[in-house]
């Protein structure tokens, strides 16, 4: 059984640096039941206004029930595998955004979450398809990691990493929910005991966000 916090994966770029991480977080069925119609009511109803204004994909989900109850869970899974600066994290940033797609509607292109001094970016998902809904990560140039999304799994990954869903075929509402933690500082992924720098390369790649601190790429 899958554990709250539980290190599953680790996903490296080709200079064997950690870019996304798989957590246990056995809450699917949980936020299924109780909360997912919710969502998808509130996205739709949000998505009108913002399309109206032009605004983004996601919308924030402002139930204080699952802010409260699913907050510390989630809270307590980053701690487990994470440390950084939290005086500079305001209630811990619990703010819930989602992003939903139903069959082909609901894509976007390549994006990241750096803004506002963000540093973790966390994303977890309701209904998964059986076909399609893959995440594509792009770690570097030639360096592209797609991966399908497994239910009661939390993926984490630095802020400035860019991403994009890929569409599903299935009739599905697949709902993402997503949470990004702002610090001063850097996170440091806890389970790496050397941040040596002998896998930097000596001339990064712009694009890539890197920098000359020495330890992991977050």
């Amino acid at each position: 059984m899958i554990k709250n916090g539980e290190l599953l994966k680790v996903h490296r770029n080709r200079y064997k640096l950690v870019c996304l991480v798989e957590i246990g977080f056995p809450y699917h069925d949980e936020i299924k039941q109780q909360y997912k119609e919710g969502m998808v009511k509130g996205y739709y109803e949000d998505m009108v206004e913002m399309t109206e204004k032009k605004a983004g994909y996601q919308t924030l989900y402002k139930n204080p029930e699952f802010i409260s109850s699913i907050g510390p869970l989630h809270a307590q899974a980053i701690d487990m595998n994470f440390k950084f600066n939290y005086e500079r994290i305001e209630g811990l940033n619990f703010e819930p955004m989602l992003y939903i797609q139903r069959e082909n509607a609901g894509t976007s292109l390549p994006h990241n979450h750096l803004h506002g001094g963000t540093s973790i970016s966390t994303t977890f998902y309701i209904d998964l398809p059986e076909k399609g809904g893959e995440i594509r990560f792009y770690f570097g140039p030639k360096d592209v990691v797609t991966i399908k999304p497994k239910p009661n799994v939390l993926y984490a990954f630095p802020s400035w990493l860019h991403h994009t869903p890929l569409p599903h075929t299935g009739t599905e509402t697949r709902v993402c929910v997503n949470v990004d933690y702002f610090t001063l500082g850097r996170a440091v992924f806890i389970h790496e005991q050397k941040w040596g720098r002998e896998n930097i390369p000596e001339r990064r790649p712009a694009t890539q966000g890197w920098d000359n601190r020495p330890f992991s790429i977050w």
